[in-house]
């Protein structure tokens, strides 16, 4: 791709940031886009991801979305990704306010149904097939981990904090990245895996650190990490190697940006929801989010 000049917009879905690109006008192939990424990025500080929108031609869903990580890889769900899509389609390609607050959307090769909640203060993201999980013993340097696999759009590793001796007071500013990086590139992971380190608090909050593939390092959240985990927590209680959960969906995770993100299952169905706060963003708003992330996990 020659250097070129690609207009964006960055939003933020719970601390997550990401470059919003309309490839409508743009045509641009997902190798082009992989290429602009990791070889033209335009920015001086890094986002978590780039979505390339495109409206949809067919009745099924009202528009396409295409994740990239930083590194270029595609092809993973991103939940808070998707989050920050349902308000960018919300808010620059339909006539607003509009009666409904539904749209159908592709993304990663499944239809998800979005919903733009209290004039777009929330937005909500719900998956429509039930989570795949394996319980997993992994071996490192530090000892035996124990996780949960978990498949949701994403390949995810949950491990719970307390079980591993994690100590409560600091679990947002100790060094995770020394536990999580050799375990995002495990040998019993042929794909690798976005690394969950979850806390469990007497109000029946889940505290949430997550190491993300593709953009290798700890973001300030992640949504279908969030959604993983609070599905374990759920579905898995009294398991010998979690801590004890006495919540009931909806479940509140706080990740390490400080935000909270909200999972919902919807009656009679499977489907979880994943909710939170998506906005738009100046490049300089986003850089001094960065920055403030960058200082609280030093």
């Amino acid at each position: 791709m020659t250097k070129k000049k690609i207009p964006f917009e960055l939003m933020h879905g719970a601390g997550n940031i990401f470059m919003v690109i309309n490839n409508d006008e743009l045509n641009l192939s997902l190798d082009e886009f992989s290429e602009f990424m990791t070889k033209e990025y335009p920015l001086h500080f890094p986002v978590d991801g780039l979505m390339a929108y495109r409206v949809s031609d067919v009745k099924d869903y009202e528009f396409i979305i295409d994740f990239l990580n930083p590194d270029g890889s595609h092809g993973a769900m991103c939940g808070n990704g998707a989050r920050c899509a349902i308000k960018y389609h919300k808010e620059n390609f339909e006539e607003f306010p509009k009666e409904s607050n539904k749209v159908n959307f592709l993304m990663a090769g499944t239809i998800y149904t979005g919903f733009y909640l209290f004039s777009g203060k929330n937005v909500s993201v719900t998956f429509p097939n039930e989570p795949m999980v394996k319980e997993l013993e992994l071996e490192t340097d530090k000892g035996i981990i124990h996780a949960f696999y978990v498949f949701n759009g994403s390949d995810h590793l949950i491990i719970d904090a307390i079980n591993h001796g994690i100590n409560a007071i600091d679990f947002f500013q100790f060094d995770f990245r020394s536990l999580a990086e050799p375990l995002r590139h495990h040998p019993a992971l042929p794909n690798g895996a976005n690394v969950n380190l979850a806390m469990t608090t007497h109000d029946n909050l889940i505290k949430l650190r997550t190491f993300e593939r593709g953009v290798e390092r700890e973001t300030a959240a992640c949504g279908t990490g969030a959604l993983a985990t609070a599905y374990i927590y759920q579905n898995h209680k009294k398991h010998m190697n979690l801590s004890v959960f006495t919540g009931d969906y909806p479940i509140e995770l706080q990740v390490q940006s400080g935000d909270i993100l909200t999972v919902k299952k919807e009656n009679d169905s499977e489907s979880l929801s994943l909710i939170g706060p998506a906005e738009f963003l100046t490049i300089d708003e986003a850089f001094a989010m960065y920055s403030d992330f960058q200082q609280r996990i030093q």
